[in-house]
């Protein structure tokens, strides 16, 4: 990570939350502080079969810039699962800052 990037490590909204707009505050007040900061751009991962935040991260204007593969595999003594698949690479995301 460069010095003018902001990583957000973990977010998450509960699943009877989602849809509220909760997850769209959360990011843009990551962005606000970050720029605020001086950083230029805020990054993100989330693993390489996980549908929903990753479209959501898309739609919020995130864009892939590289995959960091077998990051799961890795980095958890436990294999994890999202609906029934296994996660292995991870897929970094950078949103520029305006």
């Amino acid at each position: 990570m460069e010095q003018e990037e902001a990583e957000i490590k973990n977010i998450a909204v509960a699943k009877e939350c989602q849809g509220q707009g909760i997850g769209k505050s959360l990011l843009k007040d990551a962005a606000d502080r970050a720029k605020a900061r001086g950083f230029k751009r805020l990054i993100i991962g989330t693993g390489d079969i996980m549908g929903m935040p990753l479209c959501f991260y898309l739609k919020e204007g995130f864009e892939r810039f590289t995959v960091k593969k077998d990051f799961f595999i890795m980095n958890f003594p436990k294999p994890i699962y999202d609906h029934g698949v296994q996660l292995r690479d991870m897929v970094m995301l950078k949103k520029e800052l305006k």
